[in-house]
């Protein structure tokens, strides 16, 4: 109703507003486990991007949508979208770090669908457009912010183990944990147990368990669905030692 009754040169800011206040809606959903809701509101969030005109703020929602895809479990959609997202890149409109971010992402897809030649490829064109973006961009949302070095190694050790290369992932995830930044907690909790899962598929069961600990005492502090679903995934597929058995009884408290 806000967005019918403005003036037209402040309708466009409205609608800049309304794409991130649904794209943190849609966030927030993912994090409590409804991917549903996530999606339906990044959809909006996406219309509403469109309609502003902000080519920056329309590729960070369609990497977004990647994401989505990604973590819902529909890896059809998962390259195509940051595809799209990567297509908004000749405007000139779209900064370093959303591009960096959108690269990492189309480097999953690629993984996904075992073109491991296309995935470190576009994994390292992501590097490169981080070591040539400027610390401050002129973005006042601060979009993809979280893009620096250590998520960039986090997520070569997520698509290394979708390739299958367990051991290289672990070194991976390794570097991008000893330096993660503070501030990204929750993001912190999901990658512990992102390693814990690919330290049993490669089986080193005592690497697991050390991460997956580590993941839980950060969904304590968080209350984070996306980190909890995939604890329990890593705990599903390790041994029932009586370690394990204990963290179970953890999870259920």
């Amino acid at each position: 109703k806000l967005i019918g009754r403005s003036r037209a040169e402040t309708r466009l800011r409205l609608l800049e507003v309304a794409a991130m206040f649904s794209e943190f809606h849609g966030w927030l959903a993912d994090d409590l486990g409804d991917t549903a809701e996530g999606r339906r509101r990044s959809e909006q969030a996406l219309q509403f991007a469109e309609a502003s005109g902000n080519e920056n703020l329309s590729a960070y929602i369609l990497m977004r949508m990647s994401q989505q895809a990604q973590l819902s479990g529909d890896r059809g959609m998962v390259e195509p979208l940051a595809a799209a997202a990567m297509r908004r890149g000749p405007s000139g409109r779209v900064t370093g770090r959303v591009l960096a971010a959108t690269a990492q992402q189309r480097a999953f897809g690629y993984a996904l669908d075992r073109n491991e030649g296309k995935a470190l490829d576009s994994w390292d064109h992501a590097c490169r457009i981080i070591t040539d973006t400027r610390e401050t961009e002129d973005d006042p949302f601060h979009l993809a912010d979280y893009c620096s070095t250590p998520y960039l190694m986090a997520q070569r050790g997520l698509i290394l183990a979708t390739l299958g290369r367990y051991e290289e992932a672990l070194d991976a995830y390794t570097d991008a944990l000893v330096s993660w930044p503070s501030e990204y907690r929750r993001e912190h909790g999901l990658q512990f147990a992102r390693q814990a899962q690919i330290a049993v598929s490669a089986g080193h069961i005592d690497r697991a368990l050390s991460s997956v600990t580590s993941a839980m005492r950060i969904e304590r502090e968080t209350h984070s669905r996306r980190i909890m679903r995939l604890v329990d995934i890593v705990l599903d597929a390790m041994p029932n030692t009586k370690d394990v058995q204990e963290l179970r009884e953890m999870t259920t408290r």
